[in-house]
């Protein structure tokens, strides 16, 4: 089977969970392709897709894994150091880490009736190295409890405040329609979607 899917989330929350769906099912063999837009996915060599984007997609069958909310996350040490973030203002004390032009942090400044800062001193257009940033200790990174919650569990980050926004975007799992009748394909995509709403429960019900 061969699938598309964006490299944030594969690293962060799928790889913890595809080698035991491979261990369920021996007769199943994944290829993997990493991409982000919808536009790089070539359907001639692509069976499903994780795609970050909103629907609709004409011809495809579609299905969201989950909503994402942005919330601030960051490394222990900022929380307990010498700024500590206690309320929403005092994220304004540190660096905010931006995978966008600031629009995301905009929205999430404005939720909080609080002034942007101005341009970033620095701009990655990797989300990975957003979250590597905000393990390190450099600064704040507006993300998910998804693609968070195994360095959440290890320690590595903490949700700063449970303040939120909804993004812009979410995680959809897509295929051709007539790809759904193909049993392998099917049963992969029935243990995605599965999967996501397991964890959004664990989320839910996680103090």
């Amino acid at each position: 089977m061969r699938l598309f899917l964006p490299p944030i989330l594969t690293s962060t929350w799928m790889s913890l969970r595809i080698f035991a769906f491979l261990e369920d099912n021996p007769h199943i063999r994944l290829k993997m392709e990493f991409g982000i837009a919808f536009e790089a996915i070539d359907w001639r060599r692509t069976d499903a897709a994780i795609v970050y984007g909103n629907p609709p997609w004409s011809g495809l069958w579609w299905r969201m894994l989950h909503g994402i909310r942005l919330m601030p996350f960051c490394s222990p040490k900022l929380v307990r150091g010498p700024n500590p973030i206690r309320l929403p203002s005092d994220v304004l004390a540190h660096r905010l880490l931006h995978e966008d032009d600031g629009t995301e942090w905009r929205r999430w400044l404005a939720q909080a009736r609080l002034p942007y800062p101005g341009p970033p001193d620095v701009q990655f257009n990797d989300f990975g190295m957003i979250l590597q940033a905000a393990r390190d200790g450099y600064g704040v990174a507006l993300v998910d409890d998804v693609v968070t919650a195994r360095d959440v569990d290890e320690g590595r980050l903490v949700q700063a405040l449970s303040l939120g926004v909804p993004a812009a975007k979410n995680y959809h799992c897509l295929c051709m329609e007539e790809n759904l009748s193909n049993p392998a394909i099917g049963l992969f995509i029935d243990w995605l979607v599965e999967q996501s709403e397991t964890q959004m429960l664990r989320l839910q019900f996680t103090p």
